[in-house]
């Protein structure tokens, strides 16, 4: 009797300590309502979404179809005991779970709620989310499907990082926007031939030289470079037909999300773009082969990671040439009938 009295008294005291948690954190999210009230990493990522938003409003969308200020997001800081932030919310939201960040006057972003930490659903979704929402995963906060993205300090420390809020954000939920009908699979196995090896290390001497022309070089020049660049993938088809569709696969779908994230990033003033990597930007494409004869690198770097280079790549190449509905082509895609970046510019080059 004893022992089960004890047990009911700490079930009580837990209850009423988990209730004083939540109870605190509810009255303390309803202070410090002023943006500049805000943690640091917090308002840090408030003004990179809203430099995207103003750049939207001037620019247009990072992407065909792909308008971020127009959906419903969470941003979580991962921090114990740090808030989360609701921006455009589509539905009426409980002043009770949320309070009104009041932002600056000369903001486009002007509907931003600050959630406890310490609400159940907070607490939940901290517990089961990945760092953001798969294709396909619905969220609900706040009564309405949000798209949720956690972020910690290093998402906003690092130079030349993918992982850089403003670029993580947009090549993150771009996946879960706009590639719902894309392939159901980019990552793949395989291993390339000694003649695949020196194919490929041809088609990254080709990618170098376009790399340097993009941003001065002719459209004729280009356009050369692109049909040289069709010309040596075609051959790498013929020698490895399954492992070079599935690269090209990946290419498409996490090459477009790097290129959009690259846009983000020019738009915010970060300092990313392709064949950067954490602390190093513009490596030579002509430099990765020879590091991986020194085993610098490992065989695997060249399907898990160059396909999101060469993809954003070829982005930046269809951009310059100012290829007719190129974006259009892929938001069309669909899993029975998928579209590479590669078919997009092969059509071009074989276009009179």
């Amino acid at each position: 009797m004893k022992k089960h009295s004890t047990l009911k008294i700490l079930l009580i005291s837990l209850l009423v300590i988990i209730g004083g948690l939540f109870v605190a954190g509810v009255v303390l999210n309803q202070t410090g309502a002023k943006f500049t009230d805000l943690d640091q990493n917090d308002q840090q990522v408030l003004i990179e979404y809203e430099k995207l938003a103003q750049s939207t409003k001037k620019q247009g969308p990072l992407w065909e179809g792909y308008d971020l200020t127009d959906q419903p997001l969470v941003f979580i800081n991962q921090g114990f005991g740090k808030s989360a932030y609701v921006v455009n919310p589509k539905q009426p939201v409980s002043k009770l779970w949320a309070k009104e960040i009041k932002m600056p006057a000369k903001y486009n972003t002007k509907k931003v709620y600050r959630i406890s930490s310490l609400t159940p659903k907070m607490i939940w979704t901290k517990r089961t989310l990945g760092n953001f929402n798969t294709i396909g995963e619905k969220i609900k906060i706040l009564g309405q499907n949000v798209y949720c993205l956690q972020y910690g300090s290093e998402n906003l420390q690092p130079k030349y990082s993918a992982n850089h809020f403003a670029p993580y954000l947009a090549h993150e939920a771009f996946h879960y926007y706009m590639q719902n009908n894309w392939s159901p699979s980019d990552r793949f196995d395989g291993e390339l031939s000694q003649n695949g090896i020196k194919l490929l290390k041809q088609e990254y001497a080709v990618l170098s030289q376009i790399k340097a022309q993009l941003a001065h070089g002719s459209h004729d020049k280009l356009f050369q470079l692109a049909d040289n660049y069709v010309a040596i993938v075609k051959q790498r088809l013929v020698e490895n037909p399954d492992y070079v569709q599935k690269e090209l696969t990946m290419a498409t779908i996490e090459g477009t999300a790097s290129y959009v994230g690259i846009q983000a990033a020019q738009r915010v003033g970060y300092d990313y773009g392709v064949m950067y990597f954490d602390n190093v930007k513009n490596v030579d494409f002509n430099e990765v082969i020879p590091m991986l004869e020194k085993k610098g690198i490992d065989r695997s770097f060249l399907r898990n990671r160059m396909p999101y280079e060469t993809g954003a790549l070829v982005c930046e190449l269809l951009a310059k040439l100012n290829v007719p509905h190129w974006q259009q082509k892929l938001n069309q895609q669909t899993i029975q009938k998928q579209v590479t970046l590669y078919d997009v510019l092969k059509d071009y080059v074989a276009t009179p």
